[in-house]
Parts: C-alpha cells; structure tokens; sequence
C-alpha cells in the first residue's frame, strides 16, 4: 500500500521511489513503520487505557458492516439511527493509483524535460503524462516481491502483526502472513 501510494504520489512529494520493493524498503523505513499498527496501539493503550480503543478490521466490517458500525457507535457512544447515509463509493482505490513507467524515468534524466514536467501541478502531471502514457495505473498487477523483501516482511513485520492481532484478540491465522 505505502509502495503505490509513494510511487502514485511522488510528483507531489517530489521523489521518484525505487522500482525495486527491496530498495524501497531500504531506503523508505516508513513503509515498514506504516505496517506495525501495535506500537501505535499501545501508545494508545498506555495513554487511555485498553477500553478506550476498538480496533476494527476491515475484513470484519467487509463481512459485516451493520455489527461494526453498530459497536463504533457503541463504544463512542453515538446512536446509530442518526448517521449519515452510507456513501457507497471507494475512495484510494490501489488498482486506480498512477506510477512512472521506466522511460518516464529516463526521460526524467534531462534536465530540461524535468524542470518543464515539475513546473506543472501534479494534477496537471498526471493529466498529461497519463495521457501519453508515461504514468500509468498499477492495475491489478501485483507489486513485485524479491527475496531480500520478502525477508524484511518476515522479520520485520510478520511479528509485529502478530503480536497486533494478539492485542487485538484475533487468532493468529486471521491474516495469511
């Protein structure tokens, strides 16, 4: 997730992200930070105490939203019967999200070419270039794993997803890690 959105936001940033999952683990420790969800939980935990927080999973609200929704209002202590109707639309769709095609990139290597393409609103950026087909969307093709990713994934992260789903009173098998 935070791969395609640095890659889909990059122009905005001003970065051009590594092509290469395990470069972009190196060099982007926010992707990893960005997946342990417990030590911000127990920040919270720490601070308000653990009947303050409600984790909630999206594939449990995938399964059920109307159960969700109704304990977050529980626990907040808003009724139900006054929220907003439901917009079904999806937002941040990860499919939609542009990245750079490699000849943008070599193309990115002149100066002049860079200064004129960052001179231009992102908006405008991915306007134009999409159009030419130099940012195109990641569709459903699934970012590429390498070896040395995968082992920072299962030394990094795999753990502490776990001890997450433990806090959480998930089984340990709720996700396919």
């Amino acid at each position: 997730s935070y791969y395609r959105e640095m890659h889909h936001s990059g122009a905005t940033f001003g970065v051009r992200p590594p092509f290469a999952l395990t470069e972009f683990l190196t060099n982007h420790p926010g992707a990893i930070e960005n997946a342990v969800y417990v030590d911000r939980l127990q920040r919270f935990i720490h601070e308000f105490g653990n009947d303050a927080i409600l984790p909630v999973f999206l594939e449990d609200f995938q399964a059920n939203s109307h159960a969700v929704t109704q304990a977050c209002c529980a626990h907040i202590g808003v009724d139900p019967e006054k929220l907003p109707a439901q917009n079904p639309v999806q937002l941040n769709v990860g499919s939609e999200k542009l990245h750079d095609t490699r000849l943008l990139r070599w193309l990115m290597k002149n100066p002049r070419l860079r200064y004129a393409i960052a001179s231009k609103s992102p908006e405008r950026q991915d306007e134009v270039l999409r159009r030419l087909r130099l940012r195109v969307p990641f569709g459903s093709k699934p970012v590429p794993w390498d070896e040395p990713a995968e082992a920072i994934y299962r030394e990094r992260v795999v753990p502490k997803a776990l001890e997450y789903l433990q806090v959480c009173g998930k089984p340990p098998d709720f996700w396919r890690l």
